[in-house]
């Protein structure tokens, strides 16, 4: 197997492990895919808070709305969130977007992902 193979294999059975986690305790758990958060940050925060019984508030609110800029910090949580989304798109070749699909396809997280391919 190819670097990039073992990676996308190592990802699906670690992602796979967690998914079957959560599903045991889904009245305390949920599957969130970054994704998810990217196309629509207010809805998913809003799924999230009112799954924790938390309040939503103007606070999260205008931080939802103002996450449209992009700082260049690696560790910064402001982007814009379609860019980093697809950031892998153009970091990675076709060839190499097929081994990993090939890969993770037919596992649990990779089933959450046949859109993004």
């Amino acid at each position: 197997m190819s670097q990039i193979q073992k990676l996308a294999l190592r990802w699906a059975m670690i992602n796979d492990q967690a998914i079957e986690a959560i599903e045991k305790h889904s009245e305390r758990a949920t599957v969130v895919r970054y994704e998810d958060f990217c196309i629509d940050p207010k809805g998913q925060a809003k799924k999230i808070f009112s799954k924790t019984n938390l309040s939503w508030n103007n606070q999260t609110a205008n931080f939802c709305e103002k996450n449209k800029s992009e700082s260049n910090s690696y560790y910064s949580v402001v982007k814009i969130p379609e860019k980093s989304m697809n950031k892998w798109k153009k970091q990675l070749t076709e060839k190499e977007v097929n081994e990993i699909k090939q890969i993770v396809i037919d596992s649990k997280a990779g089933q959450l992902f046949k859109n993004f391919f």
